[in-house]
């Protein structure tokens, strides 16, 4: 203390230590200050403070500063064993008086001490004992003192604190062995003591306790908590009479029903541990049925009451102690129970649907309710079956028993519907003998829903999932095509087979009813096959061609195009090859294109016609699988880029035209996003040379992005951001045109510019991950083009370079605010792309002047971002400076954290001390 002049000067630079809200202060205090933790010389002076001071600070400061040299480990044992016995006798004498962190602190100490010296002395062992002291106190505040010694104690035993992980493990597993199952006791006697004596904020202390028991790593496998499941609660045998006690499991149900919140989830919580318990805990199984049965009862209770389930902890926690009960499924036993339940319903269902007016519909309804329970429990035995690879023989005959129930029901359900006429085979279900008859009756079954069900939308959804599920397999794809049933639907997909079809309800249907079809003709890949496939669709688009401008706007034909432009979408997600593709290709071109921008022309104000058309040209044009894979003397790429264009246009020129109305998104936004989707899609397609067109004058390429820029500047960037789908295709779209097209961005007005690189910024800042990727990836395609065409470029600059160094010589902030922005997210937010993040930091860096000022502070945080990059924007140094950057991350962190920055204020303390910060002097202005 001799360089201090007095306590009260001491405890004023704690006030400011842990108070102040300027750095600087908090710097300076923290520089005189941290000879306490660093010198084992003043560890007297600590107890000194410890003893005379009187504020809380002050009394922090000494307890840290204590832990900081315990954390060392250099101390000697006796020092040791009298820091121990000392803040023992501090707590059991001042304890009820201090603040509640400065008792944590020195609670902390005292276990740090205990494990460090666990095997050195049997006196550091006596902390279980002299916790229990606390406990047997007159005084309320030291009993629950008592009760977080334990708490901590057991904390600091499970987790390793910078310790070898053998002599951890040894540690533990003493500390488990001679201490933890009394400190559990401990906190069931607290639990029924506290039960009504104190209020509910106390009570939480020996719950947790009693948790964090039932939470100990009992065999060195800890858990992982950002996991939603854990494995078996491994507890020694030592713990089965505790267990065995229907009060242990009573305890916390009772506290449940506490109205507080925190104690019912915590209480649930030691509940899932309990039902987690290792199943050979109990030697003998009416002592585990009975430990069960105490568990479902409870379970049972809260499940009648629903009491505390709309708190979402609570709900949350109550669904895990569900999924925890290892009741004993006896598989055999619970399928005869099923099928017996299963057997009087069909035939009550039977005789009800046989009654030619039946008195009580409601009986009738309650019965297929029952009956659609016990299907989805059939399906639900039959995959769990398959997701474990179980494959006994006796398991298998049962499954066929469960299946053959649920075929009777279709037989049942389908009587009178004329299921007949569609496969004959269907009333010869009970003799099913083979994969492809019993194929064949699901098949027979999905036809007749989707022909007899049009009406109900959740039945045609449902029926097609199921199709969809049985097509996209590469072996059951392969067997549906041998079935005269899929064959049938095939060879007669239209509106007179399928009524859903016509049902306007059902329209999104149609398109994962001909992805499907799809996807089974082009497993067989034959021109003739396709075109007979397509057959119905060109009568309907000869017919629609054929229509004149005046009456193309009826219902009539306006709903038919719909239904054509939904199935062609779903026709061309099913091909995934470049043969298959081609098919479809030279369908399309050049013949039913006129068609698509005679409907754009004379639609564009109707989003129900528009949609679907954007949409099937949004899956077209895009080139998933290399699909889009032309001969290299096939114009195919160029011609389809020019009806993408004249289709562009045509809508964006109309639609710029029209009015706001009340459903602004619906009418105009949701057609412009889909309009930047297939522009974007096209332009990096990789299938189209897009300098063809300014050689030989074509203005397709100019005209599409002149009318998408305007279509995107037309949306204010608030609406932008609010609305996900539309804020990801612009700024996909602006990503592509800085990455393939910036000539035609740089070429833009400088207001116009600078509009567009502050909406990147903005997505910067956003929350979503894609988008600020994109929006990084762009601004490095900006910095990028700067750098080499300026910055590094040898020859005179180019027009489009010229362009730039104006834009930015009228506004000279503008990358170093991006930059700015970029090192806030790295530095201050867990960005999951830091990866992304890293590039445009590293091209803006390079295109940024040293500042003259050099501070110290970071000194070697910065130097180490810029070690061994080089002055280029090669991949390989690219890859350089993101290690780096990780380091840098957690360096500046790691700073960070022990100034104890605040965080309304971040940038303060990186300008104050950053030594190599290359815009220092631009963004000055933030702090």
């Amino acid at each position: 203390m001799s360089s201090m002049e007095s306590l009260a000067q001491l405890e004023l630079l704690c006030e400011k230590l842990y108070n102040s809200r300027d750095s600087a202060e908090r710097a300076h205090a923290e520089s005189i200050l941290k000879c306490f933790s660093e010198n084992s010389d003043y560890i007297s002076q600590c107890q000194y403070i410890l003893d005379n001071a009187s504020t809380p600070y002050a009394l922090m400061l000494a307890s840290s500063s204590l832990l900081n040299q315990v954390n060392d480990r250099s101390l000697s044992l006796q020092l040791r064993l009298d820091i121990r016995n000392y803040v023992i006798n501090y707590l059991a004498t001042r304890g009820p008086k201090l603040q509640t962190f400065v008792i944590k602190s020195l609670i902390q100490l005292v276990c740090r001490i205990t494990k460090f010296g666990w095997f050195d002395d049997d006196k550091f062992r006596d902390i279980v004992k002299e916790a229990a002291d606390f406990l047997s106190l007159a005084s309320q505040d030291h009993y629950f003192i008592g009760l977080k010694i334990l708490y901590h104690l057991v904390g600091e035993m499970n987790q390793a604190n910078a310790m070898p992980l053998t002599l951890h493990r040894k540690i533990a597993c003493s500390f488990k062995d001679q201490f933890l199952l009394q400190i559990f006791q401990i906190s069931l006697t607290s639990l029924h003591q506290l039960k009504s004596e104190v209020p509910d904020d106390f009570r939480r202390d020996p719950l947790s306790l009693a948790l964090r028991c039932l939470s100990y790593d009992f065999v060195g496998c800890p858990v992982d908590e950002s996991s939603e499941e854990f494995g078996t609660v491994q507890l020694p045998a030592s713990w089965r009479p505790l267990l065995q006690d229907p009060s242990t499991v009573q305890i916390f149900f009772d506290y449940y029903k506490v109205n507080d919140t925190c104690v019912s989830k915590e209480a649930l919580e030691c509940l899932v541990r309990l039902a987690s318990v290792r199943r050979s805990i109990f030697v003998e199984d009416p002592s585990r049925t009975q430990f069960l049965s105490h568990l479902m009862s409870g379970t049972k209770e809260i499940l009648q009451t629903g009491q505390g389930l709309a708190d979402h902890g609570n709900y949350h926690e109550f669904c895990r102690l569900l999924g925890r009960f290892k009741v004993n499924f006896q598989y055999q036993n619970s399928s005869i129970y099923i099928i017996n339940i299963m057997e009087p319903l069909l035939q009550a269902y039977m005789e009800r649907s046989r009654l030619p007016a039946p008195g009580d519909a409601n009986e009738l309804s309650v019965i297929e309710g029952q009956l659609t329970w016990l299907v989805h429990i059939i399906a639900a035995i039959l995959k769990i079956r398959q997701t474990i690879g179980c494959s006994q023989e006796s398991q298998e005959l049962i499954d066929a028993e469960l299946a053959a129930r649920v075929l009777q029901l279709i037989n049942v359900t389908d009587t009178g519907v004329h299921a007949q006429q569609l496969y004959a085979r269907l009333s010869e279900l009970l003799g099913l003998n083979d994969h492809l008859v019993l194929l064949n009756v699901i098949v027979g079954k999905i036809a007749t829903n989707l022909k007899c069900y049009a009406e109900c939308e959740d039945v045609i959804d449902h029926t097609l999932s199921l199709f969809l599920e049985l097509a996209s397999g590469y072996m059951t794809g392969k067997l549906l095509l041998k079935l005269e049933s899929t064959k049938f639907i095939i060879a007669n997909h239209s509106r007179e087979t399928f009524p859903f079809l016509e049902e306007y309800r059902c329209a999104r249907s149609r398109t994962t009813f001909y992805y499907i079809l799809g996807c089974l003709v082009f497993m067989e890949d034959t021109p003739v096959k396709f075109r007979s496939f397509m057959e119905p669709l060109l009568q309907v688009a000869v017919n629609l061609e054929a229509t004149a401008d005046a009456a193309f706007r009826t219902d009539v034909v306006k709903y038919a195009f719909i239904g054509l432009m939904r199935d062609l979408r779903g026709i061309a997600m099913a091909t995934n090859s470049r043969r298959t593709y081609g098919l479809l290709f030279d369908w399309l071109y050049p013949s039913r294109m006129p068609l698509l921008l005679k409907a754009i022309s004379l639609y564009a104000d109707e989003p129900v016609v528009t949609t679907p058309l954007l949409k099937f040209m949004c899956e077209f044009v895009l080139n998933k699988a290399q699909r889009l894979t032309f001969d290299s003397s096939s114009p195919n790429g160029i011609l389809l880029f020019r009806e993408v264009s004249k289709l562009i246009v045509a809508y964006g020129s109309r639609i710029l035209l029209l009015p706001n109305g009340t459903d602004i998104y619906g009418s105009k936004y949701k057609g412009i996003w889909i309009s930047l989707a297939v522009l974007s899609r096209a332009l990096c397609g990789n299938y189209v040379n897009f300098g063809v067109f300014e050689l030989y004058g074509d203005r397709a390429l100019a005209d599409a992005l002149d009318i998408s820029l305007k279509m995107s500047l037309s949306v204010p960037l608030s609406d932008i951001l609010a609305f996900k789908k539309l804020s990801k295709a612009f700024y996909g779209y602006i990503e592509v045109l800085f990455s393939n097209h910036i000539t035609f961005v740089l070429n833009l007005d400088t207001n116009t510019f600078v509009h567009i690189v502050s909406t990147l910024e903005s997505g910067l800042k956003g929350l979503d991950t894609g988008i600020s990727t994109q929006c990084a990836s762009a601004i490095d395609s900006l910095a990028a083009f700067y750098f080499n065409n300026i910055t590094a470029a040898d020859g005179p600059p180019s027009p489009a370079a010229l362009n730039l160094a104006r834009h930015i010589g009228e506004f000279p902030t503008l990358f170093p605010q991006i930059l700015k922005t970029l090192f806030e997210i790295i530095i201050f937010e867990d960005a999951g792309n830091q990866w992304s993040l890293s590039r445009p930091i590293l091209s803006l860096i390079m295109i940024s002047e040293q500042p003259v000022d050099q501070q110290q502070r970071l000194s070697q945080c910065f130097d180490k971002l810029m070690t061994d990059v080089a002055t280029n924007l090669e991949p390989k140094n690219r890859d350089k400076f993101t290690q780096n950057l990780t380091t840098f991350r957690h360096d500046f962190r790691t700073f960070g954290a022990r100034l104890r920055l605040l965080p309304m204020d971040p940038w303060k303390v990186v300008l104050q001390s950053c030594p190599r910060y290359l815009l220092v002097n631009l963004v000055l202005q933030f702090s």
